[in-house]
């Protein structure tokens, strides 16, 4: 396969390192990842908009990390990573036909993992129904200008596109500090797509989702609010349902201790099952956050 991966770690993160690496061994990748030093906000440093240090971080170590890869001339695929991206161990070989797919056509950027709303979840179950019963193996990728809203945890870009993306993101960064206007960078990322500046997809189903246990200590986003806290840690089940990460039943019994519902764990059977149960329990968690 024509891509390097590098995942993205903070130096006082020692346990996340083992884990990813673990994973990463586990299903025989770690010699196409390499780690890459994230950065980390001084204490009281000034968020020039932005409403964690963890965002802050993540736009100092993305634009940290495209810097170094806009001067290689290598070509091919990069495929970056958070530290607590794990992929679905049963789909690894569908990276190989991705990447292969990706050197065919034009796009920039495609996620492999990524937020997913619950009509979103909707057209995924049917596609994945499809596939079980029609014996589809086609990949199928959806544009990213329409159904990407946010989430960097995991994505494979186009090497001769990574020049361009520096400079476009590094002036966009720049210009919101000064005016202390900034964005999240997955934000500006998202605009830059649906204004086609970059042409990318989001593939379906996912190849992998947040380690369910690891995203509950995520520093990125903070909630005072426990709702709040609740609905994205629904939202972080939902990708682990799509993905496959973590079975429909697992799933649905984790939604069901947040929202406070019993459920029979065997009429779970598949991401159906999981899909029909959280919308008609939707209005238990906000989609605001």
């Amino acid at each position: 396969m024509n891509y390097q991966g590098f995942y993205i770690n903070l130096d006082s993160s020692l346990e996340r390192r083992k884990s990813i690496e673990k994973h990463l061994k586990k299903i025989n990748l770690s010699s196409n990842y390499q780690r890459f030093r994230a950065y980390s906000p001084k204490p009281n440093q000034d968020l020039f908009g932005l409403r964690t240090s963890g965002e802050y971080g993540i736009w100092l170590s993305m634009l940290s990390l495209l810097e170094k890869l806009s001067v290689e001339k290598d070509k091919g695929f990069v495929h970056i990573i958070e530290d607590d991206f794990r992929f679905n161990t049963k789909t690894i070989l569908r990276l190989k036909e991705i990447i292969s797919l990706q050197e065919k056509n034009d796009q920039d950027i495609l996620f492999l993992d990524y937020m997913i709303s619950l009509p979103l979840l909707n057209l995924i179950n049917l596609h994945i129904r499809n596939k079980n019963e029609f014996g589809d193996k086609r990949e199928i990728f959806y544009p990213a200008r329409n159904y990407y809203f946010s989430c960097m945890s995991s994505f494979l870009l186009r090497r001769s596109s990574i020049k361009l993306l520096f400079e476009i993101l590094n002036k966009v960064f720049l210009n919101l500090k000064l005016e202390k206007k900034l964005i999240p960078i997955d934000m500006v990322l998202k605009r830059l797509l649906r204004s086609e500046v970059f042409k990318g997809s989001i593939i379906v189903p996912p190849l992998g989702s947040p380690d369910w246990d690891l995203d509950n200590k995520s520093t990125i986003q903070s909630f005072t609010s426990q709702k709040l806290k609740d609905s994205k840690r629904v939202y972080t089940l939902i990708r682990c349902a799509a993905s496959g990460t973590k079975s429909p039943d697992f799933c649905a019994l984790e939604f069901a201790k947040i929202v406070k519902q019993n459920i029979d764990k065997l009429k779970i059977t598949n991401l159906e099952d999981f899909y029909k149960f959280v919308e008609n329990n939707k209005d238990k968690i906000r989609h605001d956050w």
